[in-house]
């Protein structure tokens, strides 16, 4: 909650030697700009969060400096086939796919913190497999899949927006109501179903999802904890709407599997079978984006993990 913190102390008897960094607290701050205001006066070292307009003013300011954790959120568009049944059909499903514009969003509202994705699985991700193309952006083909699905103008959908953002998506109100008209101007009547971080939580966990809802990953650096966590029967995220044996089979096969390129194999596997199935529609390949002080002389965030902070890397000025 805002104004809540921690405070962490180093381990002097850590097995990598004690970092230079002897103590870190964490301030929970969620308007961005009293944010921005406590790293520039120094009130704060390290920033997470910040984007748009004031990712700007950053670079303009030479006292800061903005350093990336990249590939530290996926994301894509996820289906409850029992509120919405023809999305049985993959054909709805890549007509939801086509809908959306995912180029424009990313330019206009995520300033480069994000890339449209062609995978659940991100450059940064073990299992990731290169080439897998782009659902390109096609109203026109989107409206006339629907159309030879059998839905009409006006075919009524209720669509999660997410009231918070979080590392995994910047933006996420304004990025998800962009994505709503983009489905609303292919003919759909969308009922909105706001929810703020918590609510969201607790919707997900007791599986009642929307029609159309959003589903991120904000640790994406392994391909089986994303498929065990929304692509296998059994997941409560996705509440039971994707149901493919052979993806099963691959996250149990994957489980037990001892040598680094077999398991590889199998998780690229799954990325081929899903870029066929198309049960869900990838969104973006997200970076977490950090402003820091002028405290922090150097810092590497870690790669796949806007939550790892990587704190041992971090040099402070002298």
């Amino acid at each position: 909650k805002a104004g809540e913190w921690n405070r962490f102390e180093a381990n002097p008897n850590y097995w990598g030697g004690m970092p230079a960094v002897k103590a870190v607290t964490h301030r929970v701050v969620k308007e961005p700009f009293t944010l921005y205001a406590m790293v520039e006066k120094g009130e704060v070292d390290i920033a997470a969060g910040l984007s748009g307009a004031l990712l700007d003013r950053v670079s303009g300011n030479p006292k800061l400096k903005l350093f990336t954790s990249r590939y530290s959120g996926t994301s894509a568009m996820y289906f409850n086939k029992t509120k919405f049944p023809e999305a049985k059909d993959k054909n709805v499903r890549l007509a939801v796919g086509h809908a959306l514009n995912r180029a424009e969003v990313a330019r206009k509202l995520l300033n480069g913190v994000c890339e449209p994705a062609a995978s659940i699985l991100t450059p940064g991700t073990f299992g990731f497999l290169p080439g897998l193309p782009q659902l390109p952006y096609d109203p026109a083909k989107s409206k006339k899949l629907l159309a030879d699905a059998g839905i009409k103008p006006g075919h009524e959908i209720t669509y999660t927006i997410q009231t918070d953002s979080f590392p995994s998506l910047p933006n996420a109100p304004q990025v998800l109501e962009a994505f709503a008209g983009n489905l609303e101007a292919v003919g759909f009547k969308v009922t909105r179903e706001p929810y703020e971080g918590n609510a969201w939580l607790a919707m997900m966990r007791a599986r009642k999802q929307p029609a159309v809802f959003y589903g991120p990953s904000s640790i994406p650096d392994d391909g089986g904890e994303t498929l065990g966590t929304w692509y296998i029967s059994s997941t409560m995220w996705s509440a039971g709407n994707i149901a493919q044996p052979r993806y099963d089979a691959i996250f149990n096969e994957q489980l037990q599997a001892i040598d680094l390129k077999a398991r590889e194999k199998l998780l690229q596997e799954f990325a081929r079978l899903e870029e066929a199935n198309r049960e869900t529609i990838p969104l973006f390949w997200c970076h977490t984006v950090f402003v820091a002080g002028s405290r922090i002389k150097d810092w590497k965030p870690a790669l796949g993990s806007g939550y790892n902070f990587n704190l041992k890397s971090a040099k402070l000025a002298e």
